[in-house]
């Protein structure tokens, strides 16, 4: 122990013995009340030195707390709400935890009376009598009613697990989560996502945030990426593939974590969050986990989706995506895609490689005319879809061609650029 901290300890040792000194000399040339009508004879002699001997006496018992909360806080990592707690199946460790906290308490207290001659109870009393006149006390009193009562205790240890935080690594699925809530007002969703984790004793550390969406994504919507970047979220591209975002967060998550291990950061004081609803992160929250790495999860599932139940089993915090948007986005209107953009989105998003959706108006026929693009080479550039009077009306019959020559396959996640190339060659050359 440094030189400057030892006799920073010794002198508040001191000061306790002098302290103790003091109130058995007081507790010696002053009778305690026999009853009630005599309390207030003895309480302004005792009562400021009972409430700065109990109060020294306080801050000593938490300094030696602390190891034992560190040990402990886990399982209040996930603060809860008086219902979650009645059906939680570890209320019964925790309960466990805060009795054995109260016995220790009580036994530090036992020390007390037998250092000063004065029964617990009549320390108690005095305490009581003091802190209706002095603020002091009344603090004193406050903060022992605080360590008593279970939910406060929970919320207590609850900061304790967060409070060791200095690193935060913030990945965002932002593709599967809050895409369209970015386009309507990016600036203020990250403003409430950054408000939200502060309010809960997350945020404000060193922190790195990733949002990771397909390169189409963000290249047709570069003010999304302005406001991401405004608020130091770096938007990573990622392929068009199936689970692309998937690959790139959970290889980024396993190099952090490698990184962490290699030069010794205790897992406790790193937080990864995760914005998703994707249940193939399930295994890696519980990997970090198991690690001691604190976790967070934010998702936009429907509430008792099982995978996101089973995903919330293995992190620290659980919240809904609606928890985390403004209050003008309570019940967002979204506006209606056009049928133009949707073809769009399906031939970026759901094609593999992706197509390109071509619309050119003739204007000598007055009509708009709508085709794929495939590519170069001994694949033609492009097959014809639709025509209509207007670019949105040859969009609509575009989608329901597709949704014909296709049927279910038309929403599953991915098809295969050549095999929905033969496809519609068959198709045309049917016709």
């Amino acid at each position: 122990m440094p030189d400057a901290e030892q006799r920073q300890v010794s002198q508040e040792e001191g000061r306790g013995d002098k302290g103790d000194r003091c109130l058995r000399a007081a507790a010696a040339t002053s009778s305690l009340p026999n009853s009630p009508e005599d309390a207030h004879l003895a309480a302004p002699s005792l009562g400021p030195l009972v409430t700065a001997l109990v109060a020294q006496k306080l801050e000593h018992i938490l300094r030696e707390e602390i190891p034992l909360w560190d040990a402990n806080c886990s399982a209040f990592g996930r603060l809860q709400t008086q219902e979650e707690t009645d059906q939680d199946a570890s209320v019964h460790k925790k309960a466990k935890i805060h009795g054995q906290f109260l016995a220790r308490l009580d036994s530090y207290f036992q020390d007390i009376s037998i250092q000063t001659h004065i029964e617990t109870a009549d320390i108690a009393r005095l305490l009581h009598d003091e802190a209706a006149r002095s603020d002091d006390a009344k603090v004193v009193v406050e903060r022992l009613l605080k360590y008593t009562d279970y939910h406060a205790f929970a919320e207590l240890m609850h900061r304790h697990y967060w409070v060791t935080v200095k690193e935060v690594r913030l990945f965002w699925d932002i593709e599967n989560v809050g895409w369209d809530e970015m386009q309507q007002n990016g600036r203020e969703v990250v403003k409430a996502l950054r408000d939200f984790l502060d309010a809960r004793n997350i945020g404000g550390f060193a922190a790195q945030m990733w949002a990771v969406a397909p390169t189409w994504r963000f290249a047709d919507s570069p003010r999304v990426v302005d406001d991401l970047e405004d608020s130091a979220i770096r938007a990573v591209n990622c392929k068009s593939k199936p689970e692309a975002a998937d690959h790139v967060i959970k290889g980024e998550i396993e190099k952090a974590a490698l990184l962490y291990g290699k030069y010794e950061i205790p897992a406790h004081t790193v937080v990864f969050v995760l914005i998703t609803s994707d249940q193939d992160f399930t295994d890696v929250l519980q990997r970090l986990q198991h690690a001691g790495y604190k976790t967070v999860l934010i998702h936009n599932a429907k509430q008792g989706s099982r995978h996101v139940d089973m995903m919330s089993l293995y992190a620290s915090h659980a919240f809904s995506w609606k928890e985390v948007l403004p209050h003008s986005f309570a019940n967002p209107r979204k506006a209606e895609k056009s049928d133009w953009q949707r073809l769009i989105d399906w031939g970026r998003g759901r094609v593999h490689p992706p197509v390109w959706v071509s619309g050119r108006e003739d204007a000598s026929a007055h009509l708009w005319r709508i085709g794929l693009q495939f590519g170069r080479g001994r694949i033609p550039n492009e097959i014809s879809l639709s025509e209509g009077e207007t670019k949105n009306g040859a969009a609509e019959a575009a989608l329901e061609s597709l949704h014909r020559l296709l049927g279910e396959h038309f929403e599953v996640t991915s098809l295969e650029q050549r095999a929905l190339h033969t496809l519609m060659s068959q198709a045309q050359a049917q016709v």
